[in-house]
């Protein structure tokens, strides 16, 4: 019994400083919340180079994690935070499939979202979804843009 309990402490040590660790090319911008998980802390990173939103889905599977998927206020709020620290805008998980939201990572559509309001051109079919803060409001909005465009991107590992 004991070195049941002592390997699950071990492989739970082991765990969390695998997903707090130094990434090439990634910023660390702080813990995804739990939301009653019994799994190790999976962090937010933010890349330092700007690529395309396949590009950034892809570098995030061959680093062992995903792009970040704020599904929940919950989840939003904590990148939005991390966000506003970070000056910056980024990809993340979302993807539209005609006019349709869905997160690329489950195929699931969107159960919640944050377009703002009176913006149409930010919830578009056919496009992928960045997260950040208008430079001269500091609103945090989600946005659809060309897939194709350069931008930073967020990865949960």
């Amino acid at each position: 019994m004991r070195s049941i309990v002592l390997f699950l402490a071990i492989a739970s040590f082991s765990q969390l400083t695998l997903a707090q660790r130094e990434i090439e090319g990634f910023d660390v911008l702080g813990p995804v919340p739990s939301l009653g998980r019994s799994t190790a802390q999976l962090y937010y990173y933010l890349s330092t180079n700007l690529v395309t939103w396949s590009e950034a889905f892809q570098s995030c599977v061959d680093q062992g994690g995903q792009l970040a998927t704020p599904l929940n206020p919950l989840l939003d709020e904590a990148l939005r935070q991390y966000m506003v620290t970070a000056g910056d805008v980024a990809w993340v998980g979302g993807k539209a499939v005609g006019s349709t939201w869905r997160w690329q990572t489950t195929n699931q559509a969107f159960t919640y979202q944050m377009f703002p309001a009176n913006t149409p051109n930010c919830n578009v079919a056919s496009s992928c979804l960045h997260v950040g803060h208008n430079t001269s409001t500091l609103a945090w909005f989600w946005c659809g843009f060309n897939c194709t465009q350069a931008r930073k991107f967020v990865c949960e590992f």
